[in-house]
């Protein structure tokens, strides 16, 4: 690792041609992701080595995310304008590919407007006065608005095994990762 001093710009990445969100280091420090605006995920290993850092762009499907949260060194989820949260995961050859959602994305219903005036208003759509706290299952797996926020939920040991998501309509949501068996191999896997 190269010295640096407080405030000292590590690495300057031209990487997003749009706004970025979500900037996290996984927790080993070895990998910098972060969402742009533009439906892509991007990967960052081996910034502060002597040799440039590696990137990796994954293209996804889905609506742009605002957050996103390593649940591993092989493990990202990324939450936002689609309601559920999407899996991004380390596979072979250390390449990163967008897995799957977690939860179901509710077909949105067209309006005289448009889809992405359907978007905007859930984006910007009132929060309830009051936080219920549910989990993945009693909320029926997705937020009904845009999920600003994802944390890491720790229980005993090291591995995240849970974590919980809020979003616009006021809800904080407990997902729990060991009842996604396809997805075991990315949290336990080589660290």
């Amino acid at each position: 690792m190269l010295e640096t001093k407080f405030g000292e710009l590590i690495v300057q990445l031209d990487l997003s041609v749009s706004w970025t969100f979500g900037v996290k280091w996984s927790s080993k420090g070895k990998t910098l992701a972060y969402a742009g605006q533009n439906s892509i995920m991007y990967f960052v290993n081996g910034i502060g080595s002597s040799s440039p850092p590696e990137t990796q762009t994954v293209a996804y499907r889905h609506l742009p995310l605002c957050d996103v949260c390593f649940i591993s060194e092989n493990m990202v989820i990324g939450v936002g304008f689609d309601c559920v949260p999407l899996v991004f995961a380390k596979g072979e050859g250390d390449k990163w590919k967008f897995i799957r959602s977690i939860g179901e994305i509710r077909a949105r219903s067209p309006s005289l407007y448009g889809s992405q005036f359907d978007i905007f208003g859930r984006f910007i759509g009132r929060a309830q006065d009051e936080v219920t706290v549910e989990t993945s299952e009693e909320s029926g797996g997705s937020h009904d608005k845009c999920i600003n926020c994802v944390l890491p939920l720790r229980g005993r040991g090291t591995l995240i095994k849970r974590f919980s998501t809020s979003g616009l309509d006021g809800r904080v949501i407990i997902w729990d990762l060991e009842k996604q068996e396809d997805l075991a191999e990315y949290i336990l896997g080589p660290l």
